[in-house]
């Protein structure tokens, strides 16, 4: 069962959002701060002596293009195809848990609720399913995209959404509703979006687009605070460091780390502290 969420169907990112989105950040940056690398971080070598272990036919005879791993069950995993299907994945058993129907087009992202019982999933067909992790119904289907959906991400109060997509806007939304709160245009963004990622604060996102950018931006204002080239060509995906300094991105040249309070300093001629190509 889904834990009970506060409906709310009033239009715009409104003060009691933006004062619900900083009082939790100011909770989270507090506690961030404090936090050390775990002892039981598996080193670069370690990783790279990672072996398969097994092999499951999630998708029949189709790609699997995106995959989530859920955040305290590390037996579940959802997958999206090119098949149009959504696949929630039991590792233990071996077998689908779910098989969720209703996209007419390839699944670009999925994502597991960090700690609800909702799974989301974005597609080609320009739209975004909310579905109870449970049962498999679909609650909302979300159509303000006019292009494929390439990013899902959820706010650190677990009450909102953000998408992405290649029609060059994001959008903020209700979960509880299903209520789009705000599309975001923006005329300096020449692009279609190709990823999007909250930071762990929840008062910044990431985005990266099809021509290698990466932009960055104030959500309560929704203006874009910094802007940078990040790869030689589309940034395929990004995520931020659980302490909120760091911000790492994927690219057909690899994988780079940036210092956000380096970026903030270097603005467009950023430079990252790390790169594996």
């Amino acid at each position: 069962q889904s834990e009970a969420m506060e409906v709310d169907n009033e239009v715009g990112i409104t003060d009691s959002i933006k004062a619900k989105m900083t009082e939790r950040s100011t909770v989270l940056s507090k506690a961030r701060k404090k936090r050390e690398i775990s002892s039981t971080l598996a080193t670069e070598e370690v990783v790279s002596k990672f072996e398969e272990k097994s092999t499951h036919p999630a998708h029949l005879a189709n790609a699997i293009l995106t995959l989530d791993l859920h955040p305290s069950k590390p037996n579940l995993a959802l997958t999206g195809g090119a098949d149009n299907k959504v696949v929630l994945f039991d590792r233990e058993s071996g077998q689908a848990k779910l098989k969720l129907e209703g996209h007419t087009k390839k699944i670009s992202r999925v994502l597991f609720h960090p700690s609800k019982d909702f799974l989301f999933s974005a597609s080609a067909d320009k739209t975004v399913r909310i579905w109870e992790g449970e049962s498999g119904k679909c609650v909302h289907t979300l159509k303000d995209h006019s292009a494929e959906v390439t990013g899902v991400t959820v706010h650190a109060t677990g009450d909102y959404l953000v998408t992405a997509s290649a029609d060059k806007t994001w959008a903020f939304y209700d979960i509880a509703s299903g209520v789009c709160k705000k599309v975001v245009s923006d005329a300096a963004v020449t692009a279609g979006y190709s990823a999007a990622s909250f930071h762990p604060d929840g008062l910044i996102l990431g985005t990266g687009t099809s021509e290698k950018m990466c932009r960055v931006w104030d959500v309560k204002t929704q203006q874009n605070v910094v802007s940078f080239g990040a790869h030689a060509g589309a940034v395929s995906s990004l995520s931020f460091s659980e302490n909120g300094y760091y911000l790492s991105t994927t690219g057909p040249d690899g994988f780079k780390v940036w210092d956000l309070r380096k970026v903030a300093k270097q603005g467009q001629n950023a430079v990252p502290v790390k790169e594996f190509n």
